[in-house]
C-alpha cells in the first residue's frame, strides 16, 4: 500500500504527494492499507515465527512456525 515514485526524482516525490490532497478517500484507503500490512507483517507472532525459523535454519533444523510447537525458552547452552 503505497505510491510509488523512482528514486531520486524529487519532483515525482512532491506530486505524488500533492496527489492525496485532494483525494481524502484515497489517503483513508492507504492507510488502512499500511495498518493491515503491518499488522500482518510485525506482530508478535509473526516476529516470534520468523526468529524460530531462523534459529532453527541456523541450526540445521527444518523450520516449522513457532504457533505450530510448544513454546520453548532459549537457555544459555542454546
Amino acid at each position: 500500500a503505497g505510491l510509488l515514485v523512482p528514486p531520486g526524482e524529487p519532483a515525482a516525490m512532491a506530486r505524488a504527494i500533492l496527489s492525496l490532497l485532494d483525494a481524502p478517500q484515497r489517503r483513508l484507503e492507504l492507510g488502512r492499507e499500511a495498518a493491515a500490512r503491518f499488522q500482518g507483517l510485525f506482530t508478535v507472532d509473526h516476529m516470534v515465527d520468523a526468529y524460530a525459523g531462523l534459529y532453527d535454519r541456523l541450526e540445521g533444523r527444518s523450520a516449522q512456525p513457532a504457533s505450530a510447537e510448544p513454546a520453548r525458552q532459549l537457555s544459555p547452552e542454546r
